[in-house]
């Protein structure tokens, strides 16, 4: 079987191949090879030959990298291929913009990643236009894990310790409570203050009760009242995480939110985003394991 992979989906544009720049980052993890992946859409004629592409672009990535570099070029619906070709059991993740624009290809990158993301079988790297602006880490050093309370969500946290026991990242755990504008009834001699504190207790006893293995005093707990996404996107800042890694979906835990609709802003933030979905990180653990 081939080395642990990473797949980088290309669609010719800048502002996809800025995915690339997170390339030295991801060595940290472990020896890895890359393969990039174009998907012609159409018989139609291409601004540029994507095999002539991909091609040179892999080379001189190799050259520059020192790592193997390697192409693919398939004919067909994009999302499609490129879920294809990550369901291979040596790809560990897939790498790519959250945006593209139209270069030798008749289709957005920007329009097929929400569909990889939600349908790949192995940990997406999300790099928004904003987070391809920023400097590259050497190694994802801060990582923040955004949790609702609910079991899909915790198993971004296999991943993350497995960051954290490989690289000694710090990491966070943060949990947005956001009780219902209404306190429910019947609540007798209380005020809407006393039912806020209640949810911030639930929500600092759920995140301390978290029992994670082998990592050390690098774990750092918030419980923070707000929009979700609004805190998340404040905490990234104050705390200057450069790696969020959430599951795609939750399922209402004590916070009151559904973590697929805090991650679609997420992924246009300002770092990147390493998206699971629940059950597909094992590939990514054992490579951090080595």
């Amino acid at each position: 079987m081939p080395l642990a992979t990473v797949l980088v989906p290309l669609d010719g544009s800048q502002l996809a191949e800025a995915a690339l720049e997170y390339l030295p980052t991801l060595q940290a993890m472990g020896e890895l090879r890359v393969t990039l992946i174009g998907v012609s859409a159409s018989d139609e004629a291409n601004r540029v030959n994507p095999a002539t592409y991909l091609a040179e672009l892999a080379e001189a990535t190799q050259k520059k990298l020192e790592l193997e570099v390697d192409w693919i070029c398939r004919r067909g619906t994009p999302d499609a291929q490129i879920l294809a070709e990550a369901a291979n059991p040596w790809i560990v993740m897939l790498l790519m913009s959250s945006h593209g624009k139209s270069g030798i290809e008749p289709w957005r990158l920007g329009s097929v990643a929400d569909k990889v993301i939600r349908g790949a079988s192995c940990p997406t790297l999300v790099v928004s236009p904003a987070a391809a602006r920023r400097k590259a880490p050497d190694a994802f050093r801060r990582i923040l894990v955004p949790l609702d309370g609910s079991a899909l969500a915790e198993e971004a946290l296999t991943v993350a310790t497995g960051f954290v026991r490989k690289l000694g990242s710090n990491l966070s755990l943060v949990a947005a409570y956001v009780p219902p504008a209404v306190p429910p009834v019947p609540w007798p001699g209380s005020t809407y203050a006393d039912f806020l504190e209640s949810s911030a207790l639930a929500a600092e006893g759920y995140l301390t009760g978290l029992e994670l293995d082998d990592v050390g005093d690098e774990v750092e707990r918030a419980a923070v009242h707000g929009h979700p996404a609004e805190v998340l996107l404040s905490q990234i800042a104050e705390r200057s995480i450069d790696l969020v890694i959430m599951t795609s979906h939750g399922r209402h835990g004590f916070v009151r939110w559904a973590l697929g609709s805090v991650t679609d802003r997420l992924i246009r933030g300002p770092v990147p985003v390493l998206v699971i979905q629940p059950g597909q990180g094992e590939r990514l653990v054992k490579l951090l394991a080595t």
